[in-house]
This record gives structure tokens, sequence and C-alpha cells, in this order.
């Protein structure tokens, strides 16, 4: 049977169209997995982005004091939505081999939507990049990203991957390297992995079961103990739960669900437990154009009652989730039910809902039966 090749990129706007004409006519087509993302990626990826950079992540051991490369560019577009919102886009591309990014099973065209639990879409360009900035080097600390892959025929899914990033400043010998008969002290530790030759730009290596000295090559950080999983895009995706303080910026002050209500509080030197506050996050499609919600429930610590906003706008409890919308912006963190938002109101010293958009302070709760308010001005 005949065989056509499709020039994808010039048939992006209508590929399905195209695809669909072909094969009841009796033809096939090779369009590659690389070559075709979805719909909706593939519009996105055929235009000019509004940015792009390539994602750089800093720490101790970089190679570049501006930081080491993840291995992949963050191409930004805007969706200009009602009422003058904009709904950014992330996209990785230029994903490049043997790199963070690939390690961790990233792909060119997968959209980046959260970044250690920070939803990037209610981000600009230069926020995200910050949030890679931020990413810890050291070992131990875990970066986790969710992003959503297109698949052809209107198909998509959630990918999950995290890992652990170490510093991989390892000895690579040159081709003028010796061998050494014996290990002298002449040299001094730059590190765990690296020791340099007094007066050389030579370091002590170690290959093969022989000990080297050669000159050294600085790697990207490696990624250990990656965790992938892939999900059907069909489905609501829950994120883990985790426990928080909510204050009121520029006081001491802190939501509090106690007696069935909602409060505004200062720490005492008793229990504070009823300060804690549990927030569970989801994310899911909000509609055929590919944009995505972010919300979470904010519950107390017996998780058997729920902030809420009543049909009168007030504030108060129920015992069924009610499902906020949030966007948090470093430290600071806002969250929205409908067209209101939860607020404060300074005159009257109470939670209150609002039009206008209010930020809370977000703080890890200490993971203690007893919260008292030394551990608090410990901590924070």
């Amino acid at each position: 049977m005949k065989r056509q090749r499709i020039n994808v990129h010039r048939q992006r706007p209508k590929l399905e169209l195209v695809v669909e004409a072909l094969e009841k006519s009796g033809w096939k087509s090779e369009i590659t997995q690389q070559d075709h993302h979805g719909d909706t990626d593939v519009d996105e990826i055929a235009k000019k982005p509004d940015q792009q950079t390539n994602i750089l992540i800093p720490h101790k051991y970089a190679d570049k004091p501006e930081g080491d490369d993840f291995g992949a560019a963050l191409c930004t577009y805007k969706d200009y939505l009602d009422f003058g919102n904009i709904y950014y886009r992330h996209f990785f591309q230029k994903v490049e081999p043997n790199q963070p990014a690939s390690k961790m099973k990233i792909k060119d065209g997968d959209e980046l939507l959260l970044l250690n639990e920070v939803f990037v879409p209610a981000l600009m360009h230069r926020e995200v990049l910050n949030l890679f900035h931020g990413v810890k080097v050291d070992g131990k600390t875990r970066l986790s990203l969710v992003i959503r892959r297109k698949l052809i025929k209107q198909k998509w899914e959630w990918i999950e991957t995290s890992a652990v990033l170490s510093p991989e400043n390892q000895i690579y010998a040159d081709l003028e390297c010796r061998k050494l008969a014996r290990v002298k002290p002449i040299c001094r530790p730059m590190s765990k992995l690296s020791y340099q030759v007094h007066g050389t730009e030579k370091y002590l290596g170690y290959r093969d079961g022989e000990d080297w000295i050669g000159n050294k090559r600085r790697t990207p950080p490696a990624v250990t103990d990656l965790k992938y999983n892939e999900v059907d895009g069909d489905k609501i995706i829950y994120r883990p739960m985790s426990q928080h303080f909510y204050k009121v910026p520029g006081s001491e002050k802190y939501v509090d669900i106690r007696d069935c209500k909602v409060w505004i509080d200062t720490m005492n030197s008793g229990d504070n437990k009823t300060k804690i506050i549990w927030k569970h996050p989801k994310i899911w499609q909000a509609d055929t154009e590919g944009h995505i919600n972010f919300a979470t429930t904010l519950c107390d610590m017996t998780k058997k009652w729920y902030i809420a906003i009543d049909p009168e706008d007030q504030i108060t409890v129920e015992p069924d989730p009610v499902w906020f919308k949030m966007i948090k912006t470093g430290s600071n963190i806002r969250f929205q039910f409908r067209k209101l938002y939860l607020g404060y109101n300074l005159k009257n010293d109470e939670m209150q809902a609002q039009v206008t958009d209010y930020l809370f302070e977000e703080l890890p709760a200490p993971s203690v039966g007893t919260v008292d308010g030394s551990v608090i001005n410990k901590q924070y």
C-alpha cells in the first residue's frame, strides 16, 4: 500500500482532519510521536512562544555561577481570558539527553503544571524560572513535578515525576594522566569527591580500581531515587495532604478552627492544635481549551470540619469538603470560592469573604502532637 509522509508543521492547524481523510481513502500516515504531541500542544508549539529561556538550577557545586543546566528550555504562552485574566502555559522544549530533565523522563512538548506543589499556570515566566532557581541540589530534598502530556486523537495523560538531585562533581583523567604508585600527602580536600594537587589544576581521582591524577570536569546534578507515574488524563489528581498555619500578614494572628467556627487568634502558651489547617489539593481539566483547575480543601486537625462560604457570603464550616481555587507566590497564598475570596476584616478582627483577593501567609506546621507558642516562636 502506498505510504505518504505528512508535513506535520505545515498541516498542524487541521492535523486530525487531514489524517482522518487520508486514512479513509486508504493512505497510511507516518507521524512519529516526536512530531505529534496532540491538538492543543501542537498548536501551541507551532507558534512562537511569548518567552523562552533555558532552565538553570544554581547550587553550591554548580559548574557555572548562574547554575547547572536542567537540560530543557521553558517556553511560555499567554492565554487571555475574561475580565483581563491571563492563564500562562509553560512547556518544556529542547530536552537534552543525559541531563536531569531527560533522566526524569520529561519530553519535548510536556506542559508543566505543578512544581513542588506550586500551580505554575498562575505564574509568569520569570516566576517559574525563580522556582527552579530555588530547587535544592543536596542529595536529600525531592524535586516534584506534575506535567501533562498530550497523546494522539484527543488523548492525554498526567505525569508525576520526582527525584532527588545530588551534586555530581566527578574526576575524569585526561589523556596525559599518570597512574599513581602510591597516594602521597600532596592533596588537599576540595569536597567529599574531590582532591586537588597543590600548585596545579590536577585532581586526584579513582577509576577502574586505580588511583589517577587528571583534569576535573563537572557534570550535571545526579538524578537519584526517581519516582515516575502516568495517570489517565480523564481522572482527577489528588495531591498529598499537608499541615499549615495561615497567618494574617504583618500580625501575629492566625486562622483558627474551633467550636464549629472560623476565628482569627494569636498563638497562646497552651494548646494551639486548632490553628493547624489541613490542605488537600487536587487538579483537573477545566475546559476543552486545555486549561487546568487547581483547588484545595481547608479542614481542621480532626478532618471533620471544612472552611466554607455559605449562600449569605459568610465564612463558616461544613462537614463536607468545599473546594477553593488557590494561587501561591512564595509563602503568600489566596483562596477563591466562586467570585469571593477568604479575607480578613481588620476593623472587626474576623474572617470575612470579600470580592478582592486577599493574601494569607502560609507556614508549615510542625508535626507534633501539641503545638504551643514556644514552638511557633522558635521556628518562625
